[in-house]
């Protein structure tokens, strides 16, 4: 009886709906980019709609994209974000549970063995240290590869297996790293680090700190749908912030002075609205950034900006960005601007920018592969976006894969074949590439297009110093 209920029920649903159904838990789940267990435990504490075809002795479940994205909706409305609902059910053991294999030295040497011993320990240091309340660390110690480790965690429940090695590599240490999920056994991150004998003492920090950030971005806070800052607005505030955002995405003087009246405009309609405060700081930090006004004019401005968006919402993705550039730009206080990063992206995983603009810090600190991570993350979140497409580019430049930056660059200029700083960064690869004229040609566009920018006008220096050696050649071969 109830399989003809079910076959009658399908029959008369729209036709639409095939291509809306999730036929089980796990497409479920991979909608929601969420585990098995989670959204099973949202079904019966958080009224996720699930549907079920009763057969004589088994079930299976199914559910519609729409009234799932409808519960979403609702859920975000009355709890502020899906991420109250993460946090429930990790709180009840809901975690990402990673086995650390025994790092295996393929040299029979006691130093090695002892330096090898130096990098596991820091790395499950430093993996125990990122979120605790959503990632269990398993390690698996080399005296008991054979047998399972005693931990409260079992085995089978480990998703996720770290697997390395360590080899000579000329006089340098060599460590391959992977990430493997286990159930699929496919692969979802891997890099090879190298350590000279000289950098031997700050080698295993520096091995274990890019492992556990790539780890990070890669596992705890990938990007998702959440729901966008809820709270009434006036709509004159509302569209002046929009107005704002508009022109500071032009990254140039004009348009951002122009986002700094808006973002004023929108203060002064809202008081109480944050993302006019962060647009602000914002700007303020880019005129700053850019060169166009002083920095100790206009930062404390942009500092006060961002710290008064934070106030108004503490759990505001764009406040918290805000400050962390103010904090990496000016203050050069890195250990608060990486906190305030990782802030951002708690608070919304799905913030492009709040990637982005972490990628510049890990860049920095020379952890290119975590930087690489960061700012895919915030083109796939945003694949259009000029600015990140020509930041993808500098984050690739910085870690000298030049050809790679030189795509980027050239996809943004597809986009935008006016952006000054796609030419400017484009003229730079190009001549670390050893096309001279190409890139005389770039830098001689950048120039033309900045009109008077002084972080363009001073690659004058470089295109004179690159016209030296091509008049030199020209005349010999003239």
């Amino acid at each position: 009886m109830s399989t003809n209920i079910n076959a009658s029920l399908n029959s008369i649903l729209p036709a639409w709906t095939a291509g809306d159904r999730l036929d089980s838990w796990k497409e479920i789940a991979t909608y929601l980019r969420r585990e098995v267990r989670t959204v099973q435990l949202w079904e019966k504490k958080e009224g996720l709609p699930v549907h079920r075809h009763f057969h004589q002795q088994l079930g299976s479940v199914y559910a519609f994209r729409s009234e799932v994205d409808r519960w979403r909706r609702e859920v975000s409305r009355h709890r502020s974000s899906l991420n109250e609902s993460e946090s429930a059910t990790a709180s009840t053991g809901e975690r990402i549970v990673i086995r650390v294999l025994p790092l295996k030295n393929l040299r029979s040497d006691a130093a090695w063995d002892e330096l090898c011993k130096m990098v596991a320990a820091k790395t499950a240091v430093e993996l125990e240290r990122l979120n605790p309340e959503r990632l269990a660390v398993l390690m698996q110690e080399p005296a008991s590869a054979e047998e399972p480790a005693s931990t409260t965690v079992s085995e089978s429940e480990a998703g996720y297996a770290l697997r390395w090695t360590a080899e000579q590599d000329g006089a340098a240490l060599k460590i391959s790293a992977e990430l493997v999920c286990v159930p699929t056994k496919k692969a979802e991150w891997s890099h090879i680090y190298r350590a000279d004998r000289k950098d031997w003492d700050t080698a295993p920090q520096q091995i274990a700190q890019q492992i556990s950030q790539c780890l990070w971005l890669k596992m705890v806070y990938r990007p998702r749908n959440v729901a966008p800052e809820r709270r009434r607005q006036e709509m004159k505030a509302r569209e002046a912030y929009l107005k704002g955002r508009y022109f500071w995405e032009q990254r140039n003087e004009e348009g951002l002075k122009k986002a700094v009246q808006f973002f004023k405009t929108a203060i002064h309609e809202d008081p109480g609205f944050a993302l006019p405060y962060s647009g602000l700081a914002d700007s303020l930090t880019l005129l700053s950034f850019y060169e166009i006004l002083p920095a100790s004019q206009i930062m404390p401005a942009a500092r006060k900006a961002a710290v008064r968006a934070v106030e108004l919402n503490p759990d505001l993705a764009e406040a918290h960005a805000s400050l962390a550039d103010v904090m990496l730009h000016f203050d050069r206080d890195w250990q608060g601007a990486e906190h305030e990063y990782r802030r951002t992206i708690q608070c919304n995983p799905s913030y492009a920018l709040g990637y982005h603009w972490y990628s510049n810090l890990l860049a920095a600190r020379g952890q290119h592969d975590a930087a690489h991570i960061a700012i895919m993350n915030a083109l796939e979140i945003d694949p259009v976006s000029i600015i990140t497409l020509v930041w993808a580019g500098v984050t690739s430049y910085l870690a000298r894969q030049f050809d790679e930056a030189i795509r980027h660059y050239r996809s943004a200029l597809e986009l935008a074949p006016d952006f000054v700083w796609a030419h400017m960064y484009l003229a730079q690869a190009l001549e670390q590439k050893g096309g001279l004229k190409d890139a005389l040609k770039e830098f001689d566009t950048a120039i033309r297009l900045a009109r008077g920018n002084h972080c363009v006008m001073a690659m004058k220096g470089l295109r004179t110093t690159l016209l030296q050696p091509m008049r030199r050649w020209e005349s010999r071969t003239g």
